[in-house]
């Protein structure tokens, strides 16, 4: 698997969750579940960038557009 954020094309996509948005539906960790997990300690959704790979970044793209509260900041910078 090649890391989305480590591209030859020296992109590198991150994914942030704005949690004053985030609803806690949890749809996201359904869809890509290597990437958004839930923490309960915290009471937060959060991302793993480090999983994020070619194989799997249209499946984050999904979540952050299935997402019912909009929550989801994908940079591709």
């Amino acid at each position: 698997m090649t890391p989305a954020n480590t591209r030859g094309n020296k992109k590198k996509t991150t994914v942030k969750i704005d949690q004053d948005l985030c609803a806690r539906c949890l749809n996201c960790t359904q869809i890509v579940e290597e990437v958004f997990f839930y923490d309960e300690k915290e009471d937060e959704v959060k991302v793993d960038n480090s999983a994020i790979t070619d194989e799997n970044i249209d499946l984050v793209r999904e979540a952050a557009e299935c997402c019912p509260s909009q929550a989801i900041i994908i940079n591709e910078d």
